[in-house]
């Protein structure tokens, strides 16, 4: 688990304004569809659709590169992130044979992924103070 911290105590700043997180997602090579960005804040409801925190961002992607977005308001606690290149704009990461997925993806800390999704727990990181930053490489 890691903590995100940023010295914002000494500008009045209140845990009930909510913490604005960063999100960086490398990986997307072309134009089109959308990312979403699920922060989850428990294990039972990690990638789970509809399960993410309220207000998570969707971000359509209208260029290549390296797409920032933030989710605004996140309560101190912890999160995992689960990011999905939504390619065909279905709501859904698709999947083929064995349920692989057939769309980028990928999750906050950058676990690797051998047979199967990682756990709750490889991804969590501690929201403590308003702002932080995360870095996500989509997986192929």
């Amino acid at each position: 688990m890691r903590t995100i911290l940023l010295a914002a105590a000494c500008f009045g700043f209140s845990f009930v304004q909510g913490a604005d997180v960063e999100v960086t997602v490398d990986g997307v090579d072309a134009a089109k569809g959308t990312l979403l960005v699920g922060f989850f804040d428990n294990a039972a409801d990690f990638q789970s659709p509809g399960k993410e925190v309220e207000g998570s961002p969707e971000i359509k992607v209208t260029k290549a590169g390296r797409i920032v977005c933030v989710m605004k308001g996140l309560k101190p606690g912890v999160y995992a992130v689960a990011v999905i290149w939504d390619q065909n704009n279905n709501g859904i990461l698709d999947t083929g044979a064995f349920k692989r997925p057939k769309e980028p993806y990928g999750f906050s800390l950058n676990p690797k992924v051998q047979f199967g999704p990682p756990k709750y727990e490889e991804c969590t990181f501690t929201v403590t103070e308003p702002g932080g930053k995360l870095h996500v490489n989509l997986i192929r």
